[in-house]
This record gives structure tokens, C-alpha cells and sequence, in this order.
């Protein structure tokens, strides 16, 4: 199947990556979620169902960038740049990846043990850590795209 290109404007850029925000954060809360044993089973399925909004909206916002959103603008815009461009790409590859490995990992009925549902929380945790550096990366990269100055006005 073809990925339809994302084309949002900017305060329906703005408005995606809040929402997605709100997602990392609630994800964030429920893998920390110190659960008595009585509501494990909730904290499981709470984690199960924000997991997956969390990767549906990761995935429409890398499609985005990579499609319609800031990469092509700051490659025309900058072509020496091309290293930190295709570094932040192979991270969205590599992002990819590690949810397609853990996702099916939530699938396993086995999973929702304790000690293994723990382990599936910390890589959680870990993806979450890599997505707000990537996110600190590609904003720096935004900003000096946004307010470099070329000279030449006198």
C-alpha cells in the first residue's frame, strides 16, 4: 500500500504535534503508573491502547516531514546540510524499526506477565527518551534553518 502524502498547514502541523504531545505524555504517564496488582489488567490495556495511538500518530508525523513538511524546504533551502538531513531521516527509519519490533512484542498474550509486561514498560520508556531527543534535534535544526543569516547586507 502507498502512504498518501501528508499535506497540513501550519496550524494543522502545529494542532498534530500537540495532540501527539498530549499522546507521549499520557503513554509516558501509564508505563510509570505504579499499579496495585488489583489494576494491572487496567494498566495493561491502557498502555496497550496508548502505545498504539502513539505509534499511528509518530508515523503520520514522520510521513509529514519527510514528505511535505520542514526535510525538502531545508535541503533546498540549505544543501550543505545534507549530513544532518539524512541523519534525522535514518532516525526515522531506525524509529521505525524498533516499533515494528516492539509493538508485535505487545501482541504476545506472554507479555502481560509481570516481569516481561516490566520489560516491555522500560523499552517503552527508552523509545519514548530517543522520540524527545529526535524531536530536540529536528527543532534545533528548524531554528537554525529559521535564523541563519547569510550576510551580505553590508
Amino acid at each position: 500500500m502507498v502512504a498518501k502524502q501528508a499535506v497540513l498547514d501550519p496550524a494543522a502541523l502545529s494542532a498534530e504535534h500537540r495532540i501527539f504531545n498530549h499522546i507521549k505524555h499520557a503513554l509516558r504517564v501509564m508505563v510509570e503508573w505504579q499499579a496495585p496488582a488489583v489494576s494491572a489488567s487496567r494498566k495493561r490495556s491502557s498502555v496497550r491502547f496508548a502505545l498504539r495511538s502513539f505509534c499511528r500518530h509518530l508515523e503520520r508525523l514522520m510521513q509529514f516531514e519527510e514528505q511535505g513538511g520542514y526535510l525538502p524546504p531545508v535541503a533546498t533551502a540549505r544543501p550543505n546540510w545534507e549530513r544532518q538531513l539524512s541523519h534525522l531521516r535514518q532516525e526515522h527509519t531506525d524509529l521505525r524499526q524498533r516499533i515494528n519490533r516492539l509493538v508485535p512484542q505487545l501482541a504476545d498474550e506472554d507479555v502481560w506477565q509481570s516481569e516481561k509486561f516490566d520489560s516491555a514498560c522500560a523499552a517503552i520508556r527508552q523509545l519514548l527518551d530517543e522520540v524527545d531527543r529526535h524531536d530536540r534535534d529536528e527543532r534545533a535544526l528548524l531554528q537554525e534553518t529559521l535564523l541563519w543569516d547569510e550576510g551580505g547586507e553590508g
